[in-house]
């Protein structure tokens, strides 16, 4: 295999566009009817149409080259220049159906391999993605050499919003940024072969998920732990940060997500929701700060309830409470001095312990005079504690976006 005789643009934009698939059913992935429009024909509505040629010449338009502006295969047999041997991100041309029929595919080159030589094509299984095919279905190679103007489009990206010049590509830079979309991201493994990452279950790549999840934390997208576990918290962030990168929000990692995702840009936010505190939700009609204020309120609550009545339990003050005032006044000496120091730092010690003793314990405190009140202090506890974590959360999610979502 030769190597690369000039930069290929084209073949950046052909890997920001892996994993795009036609949809099932009757409606059609509008990606895939913007190829055929920028291909020159627009009026194909359906995605069931062969579109190798469609994408192949839709990333030649949006890098700055002309295409054939076909949907015939064989009809890249006339573009550019015939190349005796094939370099990474030259076109290829495949009979269909037999050398003689005027059917055929087309992609471009990847590598060899053995008697096969695989393609990163559209249209290869319903997709972009990389598929390998018999070298006896070889018609030629060929190289773009015609420039056009840049194309642009509201929903693929050309070669300028992904930050590369169309003229100051040279083969050194291009190799550079090809490594940023497929480069290794741990032990040496090439991303390549893991795009595009969907929610769910990925466990050959659960190294790339942490990568990602890393980046994404990096820039102000909570993703909670970084676990390679692609799950909704993770999912979230990917589709919070293609909303604020203008990529097509699916949710789903592609090359053109993990290219933007490595400039490490921060989440846009207007700067004074750094500094906001859960007063300013509150203010601003936050439901969540309005919440937790009503629980710390029921914490309160149930705190009191359960001192008076562990107070009652102790002391009889309730009993005593439509005696004579001065028998009353006795009663409340009793509160003050009944009840010795550890009596009233055990709710909070058992509050402590509360995800892994409480159960041992209930069957202890139900018994014991007074147990029941300690019950409520310590749930009192509990809630209290959770109103202010779930405030600190929302104050966090509010400075740093993570709430901005769909």
């Amino acid at each position: 295999m030769h190597e690369v005789p000039m930069s290929s643009p084209w073949w950046l934009i052909a890997n920001t566009l892996r994993g795009i698939t036609e949809y099932k059913g009757t409606a059609a992935e509008p990606r895939i009817l913007e190829m055929f429009r920028l291909s020159g024909h627009g009026q194909v509505r359906s995605d069931e149409e062969a579109w190798c040629a469609a994408f192949v010449g839709a990333c030649l338009v949006l890098s700055g080259y002309a295409s054939s502006r076909s949907l015939m295969a064989r009809s890249y047999l006339k573009l550019g220049t015939k190349l005796d041997e094939p370099c990474e991100g030259c076109i290829v041309v495949l009979s269909r159906n037999g050398a003689n029929s005027s059917y055929g595919h087309v992609g471009f080159f990847l590598r060899e391999d053995d008697d096969q030589l695989l393609l990163l094509g559209g249209n290869q299984g319903d997709s972009v993605k990389v598929s390998s095919y018999p070298k006896s279905r070889l018609l030629g190679y060929r190289w773009p050499t015609e420039r056009a103007p840049v194309a642009t489009s509201g929903l693929l990206p050309n070669i300028l919003q992904l930050g590369v010049p169309d003229d100051q590509v040279t083969t050194e830079a291009l190799e550079d940024e090809q490594r940023g979309v497929l480069g290794a991201i741990d032990g040496g493994q090439a991303l390549l072969e893991f795009l595009p990452l969907r929610p769910g279950a990925n466990p050959d790549s659960v190294d790339q998920i942490e990568a990602i999840q890393g980046l994404l934390k990096e820039q102000g997208y909570p993703v909670g732990k970084e676990d390679g576990d692609y799950g909704l918290r993770t999912m979230t962030a990917v589709f919070s940060f293609q909303q604020a990168n203008g990529i097509p929000p699916t949710g789903i990692v592609d090359a053109r997500t993990w290219f933007q995702l490595r400039k490490g840009e921060p989440m846009p936010l207007w700067p004074e929701r750094r500094n906001e505190t859960a007063r300013d939700l509150k203010r601003e009609g936050s439901e969540t700060i309005a919440l937790t204020d009503r629980g710390r309120w029921l914490a309160l609550a149930t705190a009191l309830f359960g001192v008076l009545g562990l107070t009652d339990a102790r002391t009889g003050l309730f009993e005593k409470t439509g005696q004579l005032a001065t028998k009353a006044e006795a009663a409340s000496t009793q509160v003050v001095q009944s009840p010795s120091v550890t009596d009233w730092v055990m709710p909070a010690a058992v509050a402590d312990e509360a995800g892994s003793s409480l159960p041992t314990l209930l069957p202890v405190l139900l018994g014991s005079k007074g147990g029941v009140w300690i019950i409520l202090i310590v749930l009192a506890v509990m809630l209290w504690r959770n109103a202010q974590a779930t405030t600190a959360q929302r104050v966090d999610e509010h400075r740093t976006g993570a709430n901005l979502r769909f």
